[in-house]
């Protein structure tokens, strides 16, 4: 896949790294890398998509991979631009795009998994004490008879 010198490129930061490309579905569709003669280790973009697990670049050519897909992005914290220096190229942020590319952020699995045992554990704390509660008289919780208890007055 050769670059087009119209758009911006980024380069993998480790030259023997392997660098997954996702589409917009939390689908890996290919790699970047490692730097060799059968493999590329850059590509075009064309804007910057940020998301809860980081900021993404998307790809120029999103049918050029193993999987072919309508969009494709690959990590900026594992690439970084080609053209050090005063920027060539202006990157704007991705317009109205709703893609989910890479794997969701740890703490927000963590915060959905303490959510979820919360709402369980009240959900079984109900059902005990349903189970547990004697049935009043039927006349209802007034017609109680009242009990004295040794040690109050």
């Amino acid at each position: 896949m050769g670059l087009d010198a119209s758009y911006p490129a980024v380069r993998i930061n480790d030259p023997t790294a392997v660098v997954p490309v996702w589409n917009g579905n939390r689908t890996i569709i290919g790699h970047l890398g490692p730097d060799d003669y059968y493999h590329s280790a850059a590509a075009n973009i064309t804007c910057t998509l940020p998301r809860l697990n980081g900021l993404w670049y998307k790809l120029l050519n999103s049918t050029d991979w193993d999987v072919p897909a309508s969009s494709a992005y690959v990590s900026a914290a594992l690439t970084h631009l080609m053209y050090p220096g005063p920027p060539r190229y202006v990157l704007s942020n991705c317009p109205n795009n709703h893609d989910r590319p890479g794997r969701l952020p740890r703490w927000l699995c963590l915060l959905v998994a303490v959510a979820l045992v919360a709402v369980l554990h009240r959900i079984r704390r109900r059902r005990i004490r349903r189970w547990t509660q004697p049935a009043g008289p039927p006349g209802g919780p007034g017609d109680l008879p009242k009990r004295d208890v040794p040690g109050l007055a």
